[in-house]
C-alpha cells in the first residue's frame, strides 16, 4: 500500500511540473534609443524619472482573427504603471512640478497576411506584412546579425508565427508642449508567440518582461522564459475507493462463501 502511495505522489508531482511547463513561454524583447535618447541617464532608485501616462490603446494587424478579445485596459494599465515603478519611473501626481517623460504604450496582436492564391506548389507563398512582423521581433537589429547564426534564425522563426505584442514609448514633454511634436527617446517592444493562448493569459508576461529593459537598448532582440497569467491544474479524475487484495493472497478467495 505504501508504495501505491509512494508511485500516486509520484504522478500527481510529474502533473504539476509538466502544467507549469506549460504555463512558460518565450518573450520575445526588443528595445532602442534614438540619438535624443541617448543622451538621458536611466533613473535609479535615488534618482527616479517622472512620467505622464497615455494609453493607445488596443492595434490589430495582419490576418484578423474572428472572436480575438482585448484585455480589459484598466488591467493592462496597472501592469504598466507597475513595470514602470519597478523600473524607477513614478507616475506623476496634480502637484507635481517637474516631468521626464511623456510614456505612450499600446498592446495586440499581429499576424503574418499570407497570400496563398498560388496554382502550384512550387510558387512560393507571399506574406504581405512579412517587414512588419520582423520589425516587430527584431525592429532594425537583421543587419546587425549574421545570416543563419542561431539568433537570426530564431528570429526569422519567430517573424513568422502570430504573436501578441506590447510597445511601450517615451517621448520628450518639452517638444511636445513647445512645438507639439513627437520627439522619440526610447522603445521597448515586447511580443510572444500566440499559438495555445489568448492575449489576457499573455499580457502580464508581456509587460513584466519590460521592466530591465524600459530606457535601456539592446543590439539585438532578446528572450526572456515567462510565466503566464493562468492557473496551472491537474485533473487527477473523480477518487474512487477500491479494495486492494495482494496476490499472494488469491488462493484465499476460494474459501469465501457467494451470497445468495
Amino acid at each position: 500500500m505504501r508504495t501505491l502511495c509512494k508511485l500516486a505522489v509520484v504522478f500527481v508531482l510529474l502533473g504539476v511540473s509538466c502544467a507549469h511547463a506549460d504555463n512558460l513561454r518565450d518573450v520575445n524583447i526588443y528595445s532602442f534609443l534614438t540619438e535624443a535618447g541617448k543622451h538621458i541617464v536611466p533613473p535609479t532608485a535615488d534618482h527616479p524619472a517622472t512620467y505622464l501616462l497615455i494609453s493607445a490603446g488596443y492595434k490589430e494587424e495582419g490576418e484578423l482573427v474572428a472572436g480575438e478579445k482585448s484585455p480589459d485596459p484598466k488591467k493592462v494599465d496597472t501592469l504598466v504603471r507597475k513595470a514602470l515603478s519597478n523600473a524607477h519611473y513614478i507616475g506623476i501626481k496634480k502637484d507635481s512640478k517637474e516631468l521626464d517623460l511623456i510614456v505612450v504604450y499600446y498592446w495586440g496582436y499581429m499576424n503574418p497576411q499570407i497570400d496563398e492564391s498560388a496554382d502550384d506548389d512550387e510558387t512560393p507563398s507571399i506574406n504581405f506584412n512579412g517587414a512588419s512582423m520582423v520589425a516587430l521581433v527584431a525592429g532594425d537589429s537583421m543587419d546587425q546579425m549574421t545570416p543563419n547564426t542561431s539568433t537570426w534564425q530564431d528570429t526569422i522563426a519567430a517573424s513568422e508565427e502570430s504573436r501578441y505584442f506590447v510597445f511601450i514609448a517615451a517621448y520628450s514633454p518639452a517638444a511636445y508642449v513647445n512645438k507639439h511634436q513627437k520627439k522619440l527617446l526610447w522603445r521597448a517592444q515586447m511580443s510572444l508567440a500566440s499559438n495555445g493562448v489568448n492575449l489576457d493569459q499573455s499580457i502580464k508576461a508581456l509587460v513584466d518582461s519590460s521592466v530591465n529593459y524600459l530606457g535601456r537598448a539592446t543590439e539585438t532582440p532578446q528572450q526572456v522564459n515567462m510565466d503566464l497569467d493562468r492557473t496551472a491544474h491537474v485533473d487527477i479524475g473523480t477518487p474512487e475507493v477500491e479494495e486492494y487484495i495482494p496476490t499472494s493472497d488469491m488462493s484465499k478467495l476460494k474459501d469465501v462463501p457467494k451470497k445468495p
